[in-house]
């Protein structure tokens, strides 16, 4: 059964319920490697992945493409995680926002208005897609 969600249009001062086939996450890290391997795990556990390795050009496709779930990395090139994420919030306030770091300083970030999961590296592809079922989770009871 697929969920619908709200996303709201950046040019537009409206909302659009969007009905995706399957659930869409967003891959936003600059290292192509690590990026190329969690995009095929996660696409192989039946997600639909869009990955970057430039924050700017995931931003530029939040409006068109609405995912559910954001996993990005907080130290990229041209912006923060953090500022990515706050990016994001303003573009579509209900994407779930999960940010990597292997930074334990990162990982105390303590900003409720960002509304984010923290993922300490290293970590598992198992602990990666347990966070992405999370969140889909927490959108479903929300």
């Amino acid at each position: 059964m697929s969920l619908g969600r709200v996303c709201r249009c950046r040019n537009e001062d409206c909302y659009t319920v969007h009905v995706p086939p399957q659930r869409t996450v967003f891959v936003v890290e600059d290292d192509p490697e690590l990026c190329d391997v969690l995009s095929g795990e996660i696409e192989s556990a039946g997600w639909t992945v869009f990955a970057f390795t430039n924050p700017l050009a995931a931003l530029a496709e939040i409006d068109a493409r609405c995912p559910d779930v954001v996993l990005v990395d907080y130290r990229l090139p041209h912006m923060m995680g953090d500022a990515f994420a706050r990016a994001v919030r303003d573009r579509a306030p209900f994407v779930h926002i999960v940010l990597m770091s292997g930074d334990s300083r990162v990982l105390r970030l303590n900003d409720s208005s960002l509304e984010i999961d923290l993922l300490s590296k290293p970590f598992g592809i198992d602990r990666v897609l347990s966070v992405l079922e999370g969140a889909t989770a927490q959108r479903r009871s929300a």
